[in-house]
């Protein structure tokens, strides 16, 4: 058996020689060409929902995903927020294969409330992952956050 799969991963790598695009080693060759050729045919890449109705003014609203990747782009590569409009509309033609439309466009002020408000997400999460460890409360009321030996 340990024989035919080294034949196989053989096979798999003089069949990709030389190309632009690898598989994973853990993708199926076959879902892997399907792709490929979906590409070559014209589809896009598959686009994920950037927006949904706001639940109370039913206008268009980042979702938190669309969100979470922008604040990551402006946070680890240091892009203004004031360039994230004009950055969101100049790469719609390449990942959604048109322009956005102007209900779709969002302002900075959009951005920096979706970024206040994940970041109140996270400290939610992190207050309760770590509940446990700030239970302890000092003489005063103050939770311990850290311990700190003599």
């Amino acid at each position: 058996m340990s024989k035919a799969k080294e034949h196989c991963g053989k096979a798999r790598l003089a069949l990709f020689e030389g190309q632009l695009v690898q598989p994973q080693d853990d993708e199926y060759t076959l879902d892997f060409m399907e792709q490929v050729n979906r590409l070559n045919n014209g589809d896009r890449l598959p686009v994920f929902r950037a927006y949904r109705k706001h639940p109370k003014t039913n206008q268009l609203w980042l979702t938190d995903e669309a969100a979470q990747i922008l604040r990551h782009a402006h946070y680890d590569y240091s892009i203004p927020v004031s360039r994230m409009p004009g950055l969101v509309a100049s790469l719609a033609p390449y990942f959604l294969g048109r322009c956005l439309e102007s209900q779709e466009l969002s302002s900075v002020a959009t951005y920096r409330s979706r970024f206040v408000r994940l970041g109140e997400v996270d400290k939610i999460y992190l207050r309760n992952e770590f509940r446990e460890t700030t239970a302890v409360h000092d003489k005063y009321g103050n939770p311990i956050l850290f311990y700190t030996c003599d």
